[in-house]
């Protein structure tokens, strides 16, 4: 149990640092900016970490919001910012075991819905939501859990 604790809370740190130094990167360039590479990266160890305990359902349904709005007939970037009370309301939902985990989802997704957010520019927004459908990807691709 020890064991798994340590393992546990070297994952969580290095998905800390990730984050960071994935914000230094989007602050630096502009989201729209980053280089599919990098975004492809980050969003393979993303969802490797959060197949260790989320299930996908979880984060389907942000890809599921992302969807609504893109298939809305005019783009209203201010419509994505109702994404993050979600975001929010899944991380409070969430039982003792993936509270770490969720959290540090909401750490990666809440600052990059306030940059899209904050812009009219929808080149932000098809590169989050490809960010979101590349984490679900490599959720199924390590094997995380379904429902």
């Amino acid at each position: 149990k020890e064991k798994r604790k340590s393992h546990l809370k070297n994952m969580h740190g290095l998905i800390d640092q990730m984050k960071d130094s994935f914000l230094n990167q989007i602050d630096s360039q502009g989201l729209s900016n980053v280089s599919n590479a990098y975004f492809v990266k980050t969003a393979e160890a993303l969802g490797h970490y959060l197949s260790h305990s989320i299930k996908i359902n979880k984060i389907r349904r942000f890809l599921d919001a992302f969807r609504r709005i893109e298939i809305a007939e005019y783009y209203d970037p201010d419509s994505v910012s109702l994404v993050r009370p979600k975001l929010a309301y899944a991380v409070g939902r969430s039982g003792y075991e993936e509270r770490d985990f969720m959290q540090r989802f909401m750490n990666f997704l809440d600052p990059i819905l306030k940059r899209v957010s904050d812009t009219t520019d929808r080149k932000n927004f098809e590169k989050s939501l490809k960010f979101v459908e590349s984490i679900i990807a490599y959720h199924r691709f390590y094997g995380g859990v379904d429902s």
